[in-house]
């Protein structure tokens, strides 16, 4: 079976448009992002990513 593309409304696509031109909030959006389907409710890896400074 073909997987299926999400779709998206107009909202979404206004929102990816301007992220598009901030590459830095872009990018930090991504790394929390990352942070956060990771961490699953692990305290330590969030406890990790504060220090980090990904939050804050």
């Amino acid at each position: 079976m073909k997987p299926t593309m999400p779709t998206l409304d107009e909202q979404d696509i206004a929102l990816l448009q301007r992220i598009k031109r901030h590459p830095l909030l872009r990018a930090r959006v991504e790394s929390l992002l990352g942070v956060v389907e990771d961490a699953e409710g692990d305290l330590e890896k969030a406890d990790a990513a504060e220090r980090r400074g990904c939050f804050g």
